[in-house]
């Protein structure tokens, strides 16, 4: 019965990932059409289009960057609380 179960899984999964694969794929097609460019992100996409925000950059620093960074425009976010002495910046 497990293996049956476990047969009937792998078939569904196999028959998800193609049907997802087909429609991403006609998705990609249709975009690429109207001028689309592909290569980026879904959120940048949507920036684009005007139907999303922008975010900010994020990336974490070790304190010693920080005044680098500052100085070149990022901004202070949090201070990690694991002992690692890493900072949170962004622009």
């Amino acid at each position: 019965m497990l293996a049956t179960l476990e047969g009937e899984l792998a078939e569904t999964r196999k028959a998800f990932e193609a049907l997802k694969d087909a429609t991403v794929g006609r998705m990609m097609r249709e975009l690429e059409a109207k001028g689309v460019d592909t290569s980026k992100s879904p959120h940048e996409l949507a920036v684009e289009m005007g139907i999303a925000e922008a975010r900010p950059e994020q990336k974490v620093i070790d304190e010693e960057g920080l005044v680098a960074h500052l100085s070149e425009g990022w901004r202070f976010v949090a201070q990690l609380n694991n002992g690692s002495g890493k900072i949170v910046v962004e622009r």
